[in-house]
């Protein structure tokens, strides 16, 4: 009896990888859609408001929930570093609040995505009004494009995520039997 429970637990387990990595692909689309919302209002905000960038991160942490929160709360972490050092620059700060956050959704993000961005990233907070325009276009573009890509391959990789932790959770459970 103590066998089929643990040869269950261990087939459950394994099933509950691939349906956890399922899972992952759903929140890095999510994640990708909210940054795309949270560079579009940052122009908004940066265009209409002349306030310094760490000011303005701080204005993008308000409200929202689940990847829009990630999002702005990475955005107002990435403010808090400008702030205490003033002499780097938005990427870097950026990528370190992401980094810092890692252990929650946004470990979601693949390097490639912010890689993606990276060249975009490199110019907010540089130049005139119309650098920065061009450069959070850019970036809102760069992330709306690969949140198309994930959005068209998220049914494939789930279903592949899914079909995979079933059958070597069944495997696993027929090859302990």
């Amino acid at each position: 009896m103590i066998r089929i429970l643990l040869l269950s637990l261990a087939g459950a387990c394994a099933a509950g990888i691939g349906l956890g990595q399922a899972q992952a692909l759903r929140t890095r689309a999510a994640l990708l859609l909210a940054l795309r919302a949270v560079l579009s209002q940052m122009m908004d905000a940066m265009l209409l408001a002349s306030m310094p960038l760490p000011a303005l991160l701080r204005g993008l942490g308000d409200g929202g929930h689940g990847a829009r929160r990630a999002v702005g709360m990475a955005m107002v972490r990435a403010g808090e570093i400008l702030e205490t050092s003033p002499d780097l620059r938005f990427q870097a700060a950026f990528l370190a609040a992401v980094g810092e956050q890692r252990a929650g959704p946004l470990r979601a993000l693949r390097a490639g995505d912010l890689e993606a961005l990276s060249p975009w990233l490199a110019l907010i907070g540089e130049g005139g009004r119309d650098q920065q325009r061009r450069a959070l276009e850019g970036a809102t573009a760069v992330a709306e494009r690969l949140e198309r890509e994930a959005n068209a391959q998220l049914p494939a990789q789930v279903r592949l995520c899914r079909t995979l932790g079933l059958a070597a959770g069944a495997a696993l459970v027929l090859l302990l039997w």
